[in-house]
This record gives structure tokens, C-alpha cells and sequence, in this order.
């Protein structure tokens, strides 16, 4: 039995080691073989070979590539904790697997959209086929890794589809969420884009729609209904979130990175050196800030901010909205 403390060390001697490669290997397995090999693996079944390269890719890509592996010891107190943080970061991985063709089916899907637009012009810049709003008068230029993040977590909270059961490339946006997506982007982008730079922006954006398309081929996840949010109220979400974000304190941003890990109450309150029913009070004085800076905003707007706040304070993303 591994403890958390001969993680800890391996941690602190040499970042990944035999202990914690043998823990990644143990979760990609548990979790790869609840997923059909067709969509998830890169062969046809989860034999030794798949599930090499799967390990391979949770650890160069997403451990420390991404400095993932600094999360997981950051946040969590318990081997189960860990385990718990390691097996989303497996979940992203497969994910990501599953992306492109997802990408390729919304971007068949934008094309016809757009050139069925009567306000938007389709050009040659650059050598790309570009799409803008018509009198924009701006110049386009390919989106760089900085505007692909903005313009994805502008879009980001629309609503999307859960999959269904085996769908190997999902609708994920309806018709008019994906006309509100390419309305925001192109108000986003006055110089418009290409189709390279909308899958770019719809690859990041389907980054963060990992639980809801793993836990559902799972059947642990109930179908929602798509909503769609008026793009003005998804301005506001993001400026609101910045906001709540950098109103946070250390203690506070620690109480609310627990209560999403899933910590026991009383691990988080031993980090922030308070006593169990203080930290309950704190966290209520939290939730409280959040449910009055939701006030106005539409039922799907509420849970949008919520969605966004929890990303950020978990450090999913990255970087913190509106950074440059």
C-alpha cells in the first residue's frame, strides 16, 4: 500500500519516479478500460501497447507539460485525494483523444453556418479561406495561442450537449448555440477567421467538456437540456468570475480548491488553521458571495458562473480571464 507521504517524497526527490509512474499506470487502467478502444485508444483494443502510450501521454503531456503533477501535491492531502486529482487529469487526456473528431464535425457544421450568413463576407487572406462580418474593415490575422484562450473563454460557457451513449462525434453545440458561438467569435475577432483558427478556438473550448462527456458515456451523467445565453450575459460572467476571483484570499481560494477536490473537512481545515465548524461558516460566507453576484443573471447564466469560478480557482485553465 502506497502512503502519501512515500508519494510526497518521490515528489520532492525527483518529481515522477517508480512510484508515481506506477500509480499513473494503475489509474489509466482502471479508468481507459471503461471506454470503447475505437474511440479513446489509438488501436482497436486497450492491450499493453495502448495503454503504454496512454501513460505516456498523461505523464510528458499533461504531468509535465501542463505542471499538473505540481497540482496534484499542491491541492491534495490524502493518497485518496491524489488519486482522486490524478484520475481527472486521465480523463482529460481521453478527452482530448476524442477532440479532433468533434472539431471536425463542428467545423463542417460552421462552414455551412457562415456561408449561409448574409452579413458575413467570405475572403482569401493569407492563403486561408477567412470569414468576418461584413463593413469590419479590419485586417485579419491568424490567431496566436494568447487569442485562441481569450476568444475560447468567451465562448467557453456557452451551453453544451452531453454525447450520447457510443456517439463518436458528438453535436455538443445545437443550432442556435453554435450560431451564438460564431456570433461571439467573429464580434471577438473583428479581422475574422479561418477555419484552422475556429478549430483552434473550438479545441480549447472542448478542453473543460471532459466530465461531462467521459461521465456520460459512463452513465453517471443525466442529459441536459441545451440553453443558450444571450453573449452580452457572457461578458459579464467572465468579468463577474474575474472579480469574485481576485477578491479571494489565500485561506479562502484553499477552502474552495477543497470542497472541489472533495477533501475532508477536516484535512482543509488543519491547511487554513481553522477549527471544522469554522471553515463550514467561511465556506457559507463564500457561497453567500457567490449566489449575490449571480443575482440578475438568467438560470444557465447562474450555473455558467458557477462552472467558471471552480475553473479557475482549480487552475484548469491556465490563466485567469482577460489576462494578456
Amino acid at each position: 500500500m502506497v502512503s502519501f507521504r512515500e508519494l510526497v517524497r518521490e515528489y520532492e526527490r525527483e518529481l515522477i519516479g517508480p512510484v508515481v509512474l506506477g500509480e499513473v499506470r494503475r489509474v489509466c487502467s482502471l479508468r481507459a478500460r471503461r471506454y470503447p478502444p475505437a474511440v479513446y485508444a489509438r488501436s482497436q483494443v486497450w492491450d499493453e501497447q495502448s495503454m503504454d502510450d496512454l501513460v505516456q501521454d498523461v505523464v510528458v503531456d499533461r504531468l509535465l507539460g501542463e505542471r499538473q503533477i505540481d497540482y496534484l501535491f499542491d491541492v491534495a492531502r490524502t493518497v485518496d485525494a491524489w488519486r482522486a486529482l490524478l484520475d481527472r487529469q486521465v480523463r482529460v487526456v481521453l478527452a482530448r483523444r476524442r477532440v479532433r473528431t468533434v472539431v471536425d464535425n463542428l467545423l463542417d457544421r460552421a462552414r455551412r453556418m457562415l456561408g449561409g450568413w448574409g452579413s458575413v463576407v467570405r475572403s482569401t487572406a493569407l492563403g486561408h479561406v477567412v470569414y468576418s462580418f461584413s463593413g469590419s474593415g479590419a485586417q485579419y490575422e491568424p490567431l496566436d495561442d494568447r487569442r485562441v484562450r481569450q476568444v475560447g473563454e468567451l465562448v467557453r460557457v456557452v451551453r453544451r450537449r452531453l454525447p450520447g451513449r457510443g456517439d463518436r462525434a458528438p453535436v455538443v453545440y445545437g443550432g442556435r448555440e453554435l450560431e451564438a458561438v460564431l456570433g461571439c467569435v467573429l464580434d471577438a475577432v473583428p479581422g475574422g477567421v479561418s477555419v484552422r483558427d475556429l478549430g483552434r478556438v473550438f479545441g480549447f473550448v472542448l478542453t473543460d467538456w471532459v466530465p461531462a462527456v467521459l461521465e456520460h458515456d459512463e452513465g453517471t451523467a443525466a442529459a441536459a437540456p441545451a440553453v443558450v445565453m444571450d453573449p452580452s450575459e457572457v461578458v459579464v460572467i467572465r468579468t463577474t468570475a474575474a472579480e469574485l476571483l481576485a477578491g479571494m484570499s489565500g485561506e479562502e481560494m484553499t477552502i474552495v480548491r477543497g470542497r472541489l477536490a472533495g477533501l475532508p473537512d477536516a484535512d482543509v481545515a488543519r491547511e487554513v488553521g481553522l477549527s471544522r465548524p469554522t471553515l463550514i461558516k467561511r465556506r457559507r460566507v463564500l457561497l453567500d458571495r457567490l449566489r449575490q453576484a449571480a443575482e440578475g443573471l438568467s438560470e444557465a447564466g447562474r450555473e455558467a458562473l458557477v462552472d467558471e469560478v471552480s475553473l479557475l480557482v482549480m487552475g484548469e485553465g491556465r490563466f485567469q480571464i482577460g489576462s494578456t
